[in-house]
Protein backbone atom coordinates (compact mmCIF):
# COMPACT_ATOMS: atom_id res chain seq x y z
CA UNK A 1 0.00 0.00 0.00
CA UNK A 2 2.86 2.05 0.72
CA UNK A 3 3.91 2.03 -2.97
CA UNK A 4 0.50 3.38 -3.81
CA UNK A 5 0.41 6.51 -2.12
CA UNK A 6 1.76 9.36 -3.86
CA UNK A 7 3.50 12.01 -1.08
CA UNK A 8 3.96 15.23 -2.21
CA UNK A 9 5.59 18.00 0.57
CA UNK A 10 6.07 21.24 -0.73
CA UNK A 11 9.09 23.21 0.46
CA UNK A 12 9.23 24.78 3.92
CA UNK A 13 8.77 28.77 3.59
CA UNK A 14 10.27 31.51 6.37
CA UNK A 15 8.15 34.49 7.15
CA UNK A 16 9.41 37.19 9.66
CA UNK A 17 8.35 36.58 13.05
CA UNK A 18 8.24 38.24 16.20
CA UNK A 19 11.55 40.18 18.00
CA UNK A 20 13.35 38.99 14.48
CA UNK A 21 12.35 35.28 15.05
CA UNK A 22 10.89 33.54 11.67
CA UNK A 23 8.44 31.38 11.72
CA UNK A 24 8.46 28.36 9.18
CA UNK A 25 5.37 26.67 7.03
CA UNK A 26 5.29 22.84 6.07
CA UNK A 27 2.72 22.11 3.46
CA UNK A 28 2.45 18.22 1.72
CA UNK A 29 -0.41 16.48 0.57
CA UNK A 30 -1.17 12.96 -0.37
CA UNK A 31 -3.41 11.17 -2.48
CA UNK A 32 -6.13 9.45 0.10
CA UNK A 33 -8.24 6.57 -2.42
CA UNK A 34 -6.44 3.67 -0.26
CA UNK A 35 -7.03 5.47 3.32
CA UNK A 36 -10.08 5.81 5.74
CA UNK A 37 -8.56 7.63 8.73
CA UNK A 38 -5.58 10.06 9.85
CA UNK A 39 -4.13 10.08 13.24
CA UNK A 40 -2.15 13.13 14.37
CA UNK A 41 0.12 13.92 17.35
CA UNK A 42 0.54 17.54 18.45
CA UNK A 43 2.40 19.25 21.32
CA UNK A 44 1.73 22.88 21.98
CA UNK A 45 -0.30 25.28 19.88
CA UNK A 46 -3.43 24.26 17.39
CA UNK A 47 -4.87 21.72 15.68
CA UNK A 48 -7.37 22.52 12.89
CA UNK A 49 -8.92 19.27 10.95
CA UNK A 50 -11.93 19.72 8.65
CA UNK A 51 -13.53 17.44 5.88
CA UNK A 52 -12.81 18.58 1.98
CA UNK A 53 -15.07 17.50 -1.05
CA UNK A 54 -12.12 15.78 -2.52
CA UNK A 55 -10.58 12.46 -2.02
CA UNK A 56 -7.13 13.88 -0.78
CA UNK A 57 -5.25 14.86 2.34
CA UNK A 58 -3.24 17.86 2.68
CA UNK A 59 -1.48 19.81 6.28
CA UNK A 60 -0.10 23.08 6.64
CA UNK A 61 2.10 23.37 9.78
CA UNK A 62 3.57 26.49 10.72
CA UNK A 63 5.38 26.83 13.49
CA UNK A 64 6.24 29.64 15.56
CA UNK A 65 9.90 29.79 18.43
CA UNK A 66 8.65 29.97 21.89
CA UNK A 67 10.43 33.17 21.73
CA UNK A 68 10.72 32.97 25.95
CA UNK A 69 13.92 33.13 27.35
CA UNK A 70 13.26 31.23 30.21
CA UNK A 71 14.79 28.43 32.80
CA UNK A 72 13.50 25.46 30.42
CA UNK A 73 13.66 27.25 26.91
CA UNK A 74 15.99 29.45 25.51
CA UNK A 75 15.40 31.87 22.31
CA UNK A 76 18.25 29.88 20.11
CA UNK A 77 16.82 26.67 20.78
CA UNK A 78 13.39 27.47 19.79
CA UNK A 79 14.90 29.16 16.59
CA UNK A 80 16.81 25.75 15.81
CA UNK A 81 13.51 23.86 16.12
CA UNK A 82 11.83 25.42 13.93
CA UNK A 83 14.27 25.56 11.63
CA UNK A 84 15.29 21.84 11.66
CA UNK A 85 12.02 20.23 12.41
CA UNK A 86 10.43 18.35 9.91
CA UNK A 87 6.67 16.79 9.38
CA UNK A 88 6.76 12.73 9.19
CA UNK A 89 3.75 11.79 6.98
CA UNK A 90 3.80 7.86 6.93
CA UNK A 91 0.90 5.38 6.12
CA UNK A 92 0.04 2.54 8.73
CA UNK A 93 -2.28 0.07 7.23
CA UNK A 94 -4.99 2.35 5.88
CA UNK A 95 -4.49 5.44 8.86
CA UNK A 96 -2.27 8.19 7.57
CA UNK A 97 -0.08 9.34 10.70
CA UNK A 98 1.25 12.99 10.52
CA UNK A 99 3.24 14.05 13.49
CA UNK A 100 6.10 17.13 14.04
CA UNK A 101 10.17 15.73 14.65
CA UNK A 102 12.31 17.87 16.34
CA UNK A 103 16.29 18.25 16.10
CA UNK A 104 17.72 15.68 18.95
CA UNK A 105 18.24 17.59 22.04
CA UNK A 106 15.41 20.17 21.27
CA UNK A 107 12.05 20.06 23.71
CA UNK A 108 8.60 20.33 22.19
CA UNK A 109 8.04 22.97 25.01
CA UNK A 110 10.47 25.63 22.39
CA UNK A 111 8.23 25.76 19.60
CA UNK A 112 4.45 26.43 19.11
CA UNK A 113 2.29 24.70 16.26
CA UNK A 114 -0.39 25.12 14.02
CA UNK A 115 -2.12 22.31 12.05
CA UNK A 116 -4.46 23.14 9.33
CA UNK A 117 -5.25 19.67 7.95
CA UNK A 118 -8.14 18.72 5.51
CA UNK A 119 -9.55 14.98 5.12
CA UNK A 120 -12.28 13.43 2.94
CA UNK A 121 -15.67 13.60 4.44
CA UNK A 122 -15.43 9.97 4.75
CA UNK A 123 -12.53 9.80 6.91
CA UNK A 124 -12.51 9.22 10.65
CA UNK A 125 -9.87 11.55 12.88
CA UNK A 126 -7.81 10.96 15.89
CA UNK A 127 -5.95 13.46 17.52
CA UNK A 128 -3.49 13.22 20.46
CA UNK A 129 -2.48 16.78 21.60
CA UNK A 130 -0.91 18.30 24.84
CA UNK A 131 -1.51 21.60 25.38
CA UNK A 132 -3.85 24.51 23.06
CA UNK A 133 -6.77 24.05 21.30
CA UNK A 134 -7.88 21.22 18.71
CA UNK A 135 -11.27 21.53 16.68
CA UNK A 136 -12.86 18.67 14.29
CA UNK A 137 -15.11 19.89 11.57
CA UNK A 138 -17.19 17.65 9.36
CA UNK A 139 -16.27 14.16 9.63
CA UNK A 140 -18.67 11.41 9.40
CA UNK A 141 -15.96 8.67 9.86
CA UNK A 142 -15.92 9.49 13.75
CA UNK A 143 -13.98 11.13 16.10
CA UNK A 144 -11.20 10.04 18.47
CA UNK A 145 -9.18 12.73 20.39
CA UNK A 146 -7.19 13.53 23.59
CA UNK A 147 -6.05 16.59 25.11
CA UNK A 148 -3.83 17.48 28.19
CA UNK A 149 -4.83 20.92 28.84
CA UNK A 150 -7.10 23.43 26.57
CA UNK A 151 -9.70 23.74 24.50
CA UNK A 152 -11.34 20.70 22.17
CA UNK A 153 -14.52 21.07 20.25
CA UNK A 154 -16.16 18.35 18.00
CA UNK A 155 -18.64 19.44 14.93
CA UNK A 156 -19.67 16.45 13.25
CA UNK A 157 -22.66 15.12 10.82
CA UNK A 158 -22.47 12.09 12.23
CA UNK A 159 -20.49 9.13 13.58
CA UNK A 160 -19.31 8.12 16.96
CA UNK A 161 -17.33 10.61 19.05
CA UNK A 162 -14.98 10.03 21.53
CA UNK A 163 -12.93 13.11 23.42
CA UNK A 164 -11.26 13.84 26.77
CA UNK A 165 -8.96 16.51 28.36
CA UNK A 166 -7.86 16.88 31.45
CA UNK A 167 -8.24 20.24 32.01
CA UNK A 168 -10.37 22.39 29.76
CA UNK A 169 -13.41 22.95 28.17
CA UNK A 170 -14.92 19.78 25.59
CA UNK A 171 -17.85 21.05 23.35
CA UNK A 172 -19.64 18.38 20.66
CA UNK A 173 -21.85 19.13 18.37
CA UNK A 174 -23.55 16.12 16.20
CA UNK A 175 -26.02 16.31 13.69
CA UNK A 176 -26.43 12.49 13.76
CA UNK A 177 -30.38 11.27 12.79
CA UNK A 178 -28.97 8.32 14.79
CA UNK A 179 -27.69 8.66 18.50
CA UNK A 180 -26.88 5.96 20.80
CA UNK A 181 -25.17 5.72 23.84
CA UNK A 182 -24.34 9.63 25.16
CA UNK A 183 -22.20 9.97 28.30
CA UNK A 184 -20.93 12.88 30.11
CA UNK A 185 -18.72 13.17 32.71
CA UNK A 186 -16.86 15.88 34.83
CA UNK A 187 -14.86 15.49 37.75
CA UNK A 188 -14.69 18.96 38.84
CA UNK A 189 -16.88 20.99 36.74
CA UNK A 190 -20.48 21.87 34.75
CA UNK A 191 -21.90 19.01 32.44
CA UNK A 192 -24.19 19.91 30.25
CA UNK A 193 -26.59 17.83 27.32
CA UNK A 194 -28.98 19.12 24.75
CA UNK A 195 -30.99 16.59 22.25
CA UNK A 196 -33.01 18.60 19.37
CA UNK A 197 -33.01 21.59 21.43
CA UNK A 198 -34.08 20.00 24.64
CA UNK A 199 -31.78 20.44 27.71
CA UNK A 200 -32.45 16.70 29.10
CA UNK A 201 -29.73 16.89 31.82
CA UNK A 202 -27.31 19.33 33.24
CA UNK A 203 -25.22 19.98 36.72
CA UNK A 204 -22.24 20.80 38.23
CA UNK A 205 -19.86 19.88 40.46
CA UNK A 206 -17.53 22.22 42.47
CA UNK A 207 -15.74 19.97 44.75
CA UNK A 208 -14.03 16.22 44.51
CA UNK A 209 -16.64 14.21 43.33
CA UNK A 210 -17.81 13.29 40.24
CA UNK A 211 -20.77 15.25 37.76
CA UNK A 212 -22.15 12.55 34.83
CA UNK A 213 -24.93 12.43 32.64
CA UNK A 214 -26.17 10.04 29.86
CA UNK A 215 -29.15 8.93 27.46
CA UNK A 216 -29.62 6.39 25.42
CA UNK A 217 -31.35 6.22 22.41
CA UNK A 218 -30.75 2.96 20.67
CA UNK A 219 -29.00 4.44 17.64
CA UNK A 220 -25.70 4.05 16.43
CA UNK A 221 -23.53 6.72 16.77
CA UNK A 222 -22.14 6.93 20.55
CA UNK A 223 -20.57 9.72 22.28
CA UNK A 224 -18.76 9.92 25.25
CA UNK A 225 -17.19 13.42 26.24
CA UNK A 226 -14.76 14.01 29.33
CA UNK A 227 -12.78 16.28 31.69
CA UNK A 228 -11.26 16.27 34.72
CA UNK A 229 -11.41 19.56 35.56
CA UNK A 230 -13.34 21.83 33.35
CA UNK A 231 -16.80 22.10 31.42
CA UNK A 232 -17.98 19.54 28.90
CA UNK A 233 -21.26 19.88 26.96
CA UNK A 234 -22.91 17.71 23.63
CA UNK A 235 -25.44 19.10 21.71
CA UNK A 236 -27.67 16.35 19.15
CA UNK A 237 -29.31 18.62 16.84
Amino acid sequence: MRNAIALIVASALLVPGIADAASRVIEGATDAKPLKSLRLEAHVGEVEVQAGDGDRITWRLTLEPDGDDGWFSRRDDAQRAVEGAEVRATAAGDAWQLELDLPRGIDFDDVEEHWEVTVPRRFAVEIDANVGRVEVVGVAGGVEAELNVGELRVEVPSGDVSVRANVGEVRVVSATKSPGEVRLSANIGDTDLRISGKTTKSGSSFGLGSMAVSSSSGGEDDITAKVNVGDVGVRIE
